[in-house]
């Protein structure tokens, strides 16, 4: 090299040349796990797991249902500690309740949900007729 521009411009080509080298292995890896049978059946979608998946998608659809037979207080402790991000303790200092009443007051709660669940899914209805 004669130059400094010409040595910057070895160095780019080069970098640019090990950079494809690079990609064009990834490429060969990647084509490489696909043709192995044995790969592919570890990550293969099987039919119990959608059918997993929408066993579940139907349970939080009847707990989203049942949120309806909570108390006012019961629901929001639910919605905000559960569903939301808020803490226990937070929750129970905001509504004026020691960190014990209103852990107990969220297991009647989801204890309550449980109990609609397992009655609607044993009638196979939509609402739950054994709420009081």
């Amino acid at each position: 090299m004669s130059s400094v521009t010409g040595l910057a411009k070895m160095i780019a080509l080069r970098r640019g040349q090990d950079i494809g080298r690079g990609v064009v292995r990834e490429r060969e890896g990647i084509k490489g796990f696909l043709a192995d049978p044995v790969a592919m059946a570890a990550v293969e979608f099987h039919d119990d797991d959608a059918r997993a998946a929408e066993e579940d998608e139907r349970v939080v659809a009847l707990a989203k249902g049942c949120l309806g037979f909570l108390t006012d207080e019961q629901r929001d402790l639910v919605v905000e500690t559960i569903m939301g991000e808020e803490l226990l303790s937070d929750w129970a200092f905001r509504n004026g309740k020691t960190h014990q009443a209103a852990s107990r007051q969220r297991k009647r709660a989801i204890e309550a949900i449980r109990r609609c669940v397992e009655s609607k899914r044993s009638r196979g209805t939509t609402g739950w007729e054994g709420a009081q």
